[in-house]
């Protein structure tokens, strides 16, 4: 009997719980397709924003920005510790996986690791010195009154933990981001942890097209989990 590689039993990235980890601005740009138009010209909230560097490095510039999440209201040591242990389970995770990723942006494993601790380390930075910018937020709820910000990005936990997350909480946190949004939300990615598209978002999508919001699938270059080259739009008006 032909023996199955390890690398060949592999289906998907194996994620306990939630994971707690980094994007930078750049992966940001790349992710949500965030031209320099959208960027000098809107308001951004971040939700759930992890330990992602997008609303430090956008404050920087001048870009209105705020990040949510329900891990926020920690103390920076105990972020410091869980972003160092998010590191050294990104390395058990790929060690079996590689094959289900797309490499051409990250170039190999360690700097991938390198670009998730530069995001962890420029969030605790601002996590300290501009706390008001993370706020504590339990989806589906938000805690944040109509129409607060331009733009909301959501980035790799709709859908992405579809095994664990039913449809109606999908959509209860989708109509909570647009509430709280002017124009539009941007979701990404379209896929589960098993690289497969999420199965009920043609369901979910024509319960928001009844709703009056407009959404739309557009392709883009970004792509690291194999078939992660979409994103969601959703327009308010």
């Amino acid at each position: 009997m032909k023996k199955i590689s390890k690398e060949a039993n592999k289906k998907k990235y194996t994620v306990k719980g939630f994971a707690f980890i980094g994007r930078t601005f750049d992966e940001y740009k790349q992710m949500f397709e965030l031209s320099a138009t959208d960027l000098q010209s809107n308001s951004f909230l971040d939700c759930p924003g992890g330990s992602c560097s997008f609303t430090a490095e956008a404050t920087k510039q001048n870009i209105e920005a705020t990040a949510l999440d329900i891990e926020y209201g920690k103390s920076p040591d105990i972020f410091k510790t869980i972003c160092e242990n998010e590191t050294k389970k990104i390395k058990i995770g790929f060690s079996d996986a590689k094959s289900l990723f797309r490499w051409d942006y990250y170039k190999n494993l360690d700097n991938l690791i390198s670009i998730r601790e530069t995001a962890a380390r420029l969030f605790l930075n601002d996590y300290v010195d501009n706390p008001t910018n993370y706020n504590q937020c339990t989806l589906p709820s938000i805690p944040l009154n109509d129409d607060s910000f331009d733009i909301v990005l959501s980035g790799h936990f709709l859908f992405l933990y579809a095994d664990r997350l039913p449809f109606e909480f999908h959509l209860k946190t989708i109509e909570e981001l647009l509430r709280v949004c002017k124009k539009e939300i941007r979701i990404y990615p379209l896929i589960g942890l098993d690289g497969k598209r999420y199965p009920e978002l043609d369901a979910l999508l024509e319960i928001l097209k009844t709703k009056g919001f407009s959404p739309s699938i557009k392709k883009i270059d970004f792509e690291f989990l194999k078939g992660s080259n979409h994103l969601l739009i959703i327009k308010k008006h």
